[in-house]
Formats: structure tokens, sequence, C-alpha cells
């Protein structure tokens, strides 16, 4: 067969596909038009006949015009502008994910972030004025952000635009689709000179930065339900005293209703009660530690918050064995009654000193019998 006629037939089978119940227009423009490109830059769409390569007849319409023609007949694509804080992306329904209802972490993590920049121009100032930031720590010359999971790379560009202390933020994304609308929101909002699209996985990405030169003030997890599994990977990327953004949106896991998935995830037991919410935050914490503890690393929380379906977590990472040997003492298992809810805790370690002698021992326990003293329900 011919091209055209080829083409014709695939045009046929896509108008057929596009029309589906489940396509939206939208999503159905944006693959024609894609589709469309694909066609005209592949060899298939080069490929010639006899009579295709055969002198047109007199009278026919000119191959420009033909072109032209095509060229108008191409579908056109209608973004959605959707504006928040002061960036504007442009945005198809299904292309990458957008969620409204987070717009109350966004501002929280720009207005935490403009903080933090203020912390860090001060210590800065304080280790030079010292004579000690030589060779330890590199000179502070503004905010590196690790976005990690950036979908339409709204986040970033509003910390571009927002704030006066960025240097640079790295929006990365897996999804191919997601990384075209990181690109070309950058580039809607003038911020090339700050803000850098990346396709890759999220965790070999930081694992990739864990050299001290290659480190990220802040890096920034907000997946779609557990961060669990790109922890590891981010208490590695962290500059020491960097800060580590993570938000669990897995509450039914977190406050006790899957408490056997909370174990496999996070590596604690969530228990219901109306303390779930402040559960919820100390076990993120506490799976963080775990984590940076594997690498002589220990957090300390800035800020943790709970809001609507989500939990969020500002903590900065810092490099100290001695620090580690005591995140047992900051640790405890907790003995919650089944009848009146009052709880007890019973620490995993504890700290003896005396002097200068510094002892790290394990905790003693259980702080309760076996039935409540208040209710008498175990």
């Amino acid at each position: 067969v011919s091209s055209q006629t080829w083409l014709s037939q695939v045009s046929r089978s896509l108008r057929s596909v596009t029309s589906h119940r489940f396509c939206t227009a939208p999503a159905a423009a944006l693959f024609a038009s894609r589709f469309s490109r694909v066609l005209r830059s592949s060899k298939f769409g080069s490929v010639r006949t006899m009579a295709d390569t055969a002198k047109p007849e007199a009278g026919s319409a000119p191959a420009g015009a033909a072109t032209e023609s095509a060229e108008a007949s191409k579908p056109q694509i209608e973004w959605a502008t959707l504006k928040e804080g002061k960036a504007e992306v442009l945005h198809l329904p299904g292309e990458a994910f957008y969620n409204p209802a987070q717009v109350q972490n966004r501002d929280l993590s720009v207005a935490v972030l403009r903080e933090f920049h203020k912390i860090c121009e001060a210590e800065a100032a304080e280790r030079k004025a010292s004579g000690k930031s030589q060779g330890q720590t590199p000179p502070y010359e503004g905010l590196r952000v690790l976005e990690g999971l950036s979908a339409t790379g709204l986040r970033a560009v509003r910390y571009a635009k927002e704030i006066d202390g960025i240097r640079e933020v790295v929006a990365n994304d897996f999804s191919a689709a997601a990384v075209e609308s990181i690109t070309r929101n950058i580039e809607h909002n003038s911020v090339q000179q700050k803000v850098t699209a990346s396709h890759a996985d999220a965790s070999m990405l930081m694992y990739q930065c864990r050299d001290v030169e290659k480190r990220f003030h802040v890096v920034d997890l907000d997946p779609y339900g557990s961060a669990a599994p790109f922890l590891d990977g981010a208490v590695q990327s962290v500059a020491d005293g960097g800060l580590l953004a993570v938000t669990c949106t897995d509450l039914a896991v977190l406050c006790g209703n899957h408490s056997e998935a909370c174990h496999s995830k996070y590596g604690s037991t969530s228990l219901r009660g109306k303390h779930c919410h402040e559960f919820a935050l100390r076990i993120v914490v506490s799976c963080v530690e775990a984590h940076a503890n594997r690498y002589r690393r220990h957090v300390e929380p800035l800020l943790c918050v709970h809001m609507d379906f989500y939990v969020r977590l500002f903590l900065r990472v810092y490099t100290s064995p001695n620090a580690v040997k005591r995140s047992p003492s900051k640790q405890a298992m907790v003995y919650q009654c089944n009848g009146c809810g009052v709880y007890h805790f019973a620490p995993l370690g504890k700290v003896v000193e005396k002097g200068n002698s510094i002892k790290y021992l394990p905790g003693l326990g259980p702080p309760c019998g076996e039935s409540c003293e208040h209710c008498q329900h175990k």
C-alpha cells in the first residue's frame, strides 16, 4: 500500500481509540497530536511507492499547500491554566498528577524553606566567624533543593519564584509525561536558570547524590501514599544539617486500621486512639531516624504537622556517631489499655552519665502489669 493509504488506515484506528468513552477530549487531542508527530518523524512517514513518486497531475495542489492543510488540520490542545502562589502551570487532566487539596502543604513548605534559608545564612556566618568553615562544610551560597516526585513541577516553580534564597531546584519524576509537563511549566514561568527537569528513578537519583559535594540542602518527598521506599536514599543525599521534607498520605495505616502494614512499611505497630495522629507523626520520625542511624546520622524535628488526610514532616539531618548512640533512649514501646485507653511508655534504652563517664544501657520494663490498674482490662 502507499504511505498515504497506510496513514489513512492508522488515522481511522486512532479516531476509534480516542472516541472511547474512557478517553477524555483533551487527552485524545494530546494523544492524536503526539502520535501524528511520531508518524511524520518515523520511517513509515517517509515511505514512498512508485505511485507516490509520480509527477503530480496537472491542476493538482502543490506539495506546500498540502502541508499547510495538514498543519491546519492538527488538533489544537487547549491547556488548562492553574494558578497557585506566584506560579502558573499548564495542565491536562491525566497527563501528570495534580492534587488541589495539597495547596496548604505547598504553602507551608514555601514558608518553612524561607525560614530555613535564614537559619542556613545565620549558621554559615557563625561558622565563618569561628573559623570552622574551612574544610568541613561547603560554603553556603543558597539552597539546593531536590523534589524527588515533582509531577507537574508546580512546587519546584513556586520554590524558585517565591523563595529568594533558592540557588537550584531539581524537579525529578519517573514518568516521561510528567517530565514533559515539568519542562513546559519551567519555560512557561521563565525559571530555567533555577529549575532543572530530571527524568530518573527518585531513589537512584538520591543514591547518586550521596557524595558530600553533590548533596542537597533540602530533599522534598511528596509521594502518593507512603514515603517509606524513598527514605534510605533521602537520608544519604541530604547535606549535613540539611532539611528532609516528607509527606505520607497513608493515614489509615499510620493510625491503627492496618497495623500489620504499618509494621512492614515503618517498623512500628500503629495503635487506635485519640492520639493516633500524633502517634502517626512519631512513627514516621522513628522510621526516618532508623534509616539515618545506619549511616551514622540522626534527625531533629523542625516542624511536624497532621493536616487533612496526610502528615507533613520537616526534619534536619545531622552526622554524629555519638548522637546516634542516644537514639534508643528517644524511642519507646507503648503499652495501651484496651478498655480505658490509658498508655505507658517503656524506653528502648537509657543514658547514664556520671562525670565524664557516659553509659548507654538497654531499657527496663514492662512499666505496667498485665491488667489495667484503672479498669482491669488488658
